[in-house]
């Protein structure tokens, strides 16, 4: 693996003032925004392996179980990674 420097022009003074505030460096960050993208599947990819699993039936009611039977499995743990969704 080989290591290159690259510059960054025109990065807007608040950004920069912001990333100093959490005293992340701007190529830190950078590096690791990259990395992470970098690291992730490709969209296309990951649409393909979808695609090629075999389909479950489900009705409604069901999907509305899991969903209600998670946020409260997740409100007695504490947890706050629970994303809202339409009753």
């Amino acid at each position: 693996m080989v290591d290159r420097d690259t510059e960054l022009q025109n990065a807007l003074q608040n950004d920069v003032a912001i990333l100093r505030a959490r005293a992340v460096s701007l190529s830190s960050y950078l590096r690791e925004l990259i990395h992470d993208s970098t690291s992730r599947p490709e969209m296309g990819d990951v649409l393909a392996r979808i695609a090629s699993r075999e389909e479950v039936e489900a009705e409604s009611s069901d999907i509305r179980s899991f969903i209600l039977n998670d946020r409260t499995y997740a409100r007695a743990t504490g947890s706050t990674g629970v994303i809202e969704t339409w009753p």
